[in-house]
């Protein structure tokens, strides 16, 4: 058993290794090597669209052999390959003057993984009543939320480079993105100043009673209890237990 786990390590590295000779005469398995390699760069071309923009088709192309000789696949999901590029892009010095461009593939990665993320129930907020019921529920984050923290505007950066009408980043901003799938569409917002409150509380089942017992007469527990019906409402916070009829969709 060892001896197959070691010529298995063997085979990955010589995937992966530029340097070493074709196995045979043929070339047969450099032909097979090359093209594994081109998937592999491929994968990281359709996950980090952004990135790409950012850096150029060359730097990007070169960046990601770079990548693909460090970092060998460790699942057979091509969807989940690259999940440490943000990590690799954040240490890499040649580009140590653009610290965004970690937070960015972070987006990136995010909603790839948003899109194949799990599916669950949502709240159904129709009225004052279903508003008031739903703060007693236990609720958790969508299995397919993804908050990313970045000193940078980040969020806005990924949009100016996908999406036409855009506005421009705000130099110097700091920005958390939220990433979430509602029914089949792959979304992302900036949280609110309050929101971190509520992503870090419902990041375990929790009722939002629970949460606004710790406000006591506070003005802030009516601005919390509106972002949670928003949150609630978007599908970013969802009910953890069973379905009642009339009270989720």
């Amino acid at each position: 058993m060892r001896g197959g786990v070691v010529m298995q390590a063997s085979f990955a590295h010589a995937l992966l290794e530029t340097d070493l000779p074709a196995v045979d005469e043929h070339g047969r398995f450099n032909v097979y090597r090359n093209n594994f390699r081109i998937t592999l760069r491929n994968a990281l071309r359709t996950t980090f669209p952004a990135v790409e923009k950012l850096v150029g088709e060359d730097y990007f192309s070169a960046l990601t052999l770079l990548y693909v000789e460090r970092h060998p696949p460790r699942s057979p999901i091509m969807t989940e390959y690259g999940h440490d590029f943000a990590e690799f892009l954040s240490t890499f010095n040649p580009l140590s003057d653009y610290p965004y461009l970690a937070d960015v593939a972070r987006i990136e990665f995010a909603r790839v993984q948003a899109y194949h993320a799990a599916d669950t129930d949502s709240f159904r907020i129709e009225s004052e009543a279903s508003a008031i019921a739903a703060l007693d529920i236990p609720a958790m984050l969508h299995p397919s939320v993804t908050v990313v923290v970045s000193e940078n505007p980040a969020l806005s950066i990924w949009r100016s480079q996908l999406e036409p009408d855009a506005a421009p980043p705000i130099p110097d901003a700091t920005e958390t993105a939220i990433i979430w799938r509602q029914d089949d569409l792959v979304t992302e917002m900036l949280a609110h100043a309050d929101d971190e409150v509520l992503l870090r509380h419902f990041a375990q089942s929790q009722t939002f009673a629970a949460l606004i017992s710790e406000y006591p007469d506070d003005p802030s527990a009516e601005t919390l209890i509106a972002r949670f019906i928003n949150l609630a409402i978007a599908g970013i916070i969802v009910p953890t237990h069973t379905p009642i009829e009339g009270e989720m969709k």
